[in-house]
């Protein structure tokens, strides 16, 4: 029963140092966005350019939202089989 334990706790702690490094990584992402925003009014790329750099940044958020979705339901399934064995 306590090897469970630490499993469970080591699972714990996994899920809370993921989300720490994911949401880091989401800040720099928001940061390189604006600053991409910014630089390319301030060299005067057209219209046609910031649209595409405006969509490739909407999928890699869409990307980046699903494999947060991924990453935490396994989670769950980790935490809910411990649940179930009675930990």
């Amino acid at each position: 029963m306590r090897l469970q334990n630490y499993a469970k706790d080591y699972i714990t702690l996994q899920k809370r140092s993921y989300h720490n490094i994911f949401d880091m990584l989401t800040i720099v992402q928001d940061c390189a966005e604006q600053t991409r925003n910014y630089w390319s009014v301030r060299i005067g790329l057209n219209t046609h350019a910031r649209t595409a750099a405006e969509h490739w940044h909407s999928a890699l958020k869409q990307r980046r939202n699903a494999s947060r979705k991924l990453v935490d339901s396994g989670y769950e399934i980790m935490e809910k089989y411990f649940s179930d064995i009675g930990c």
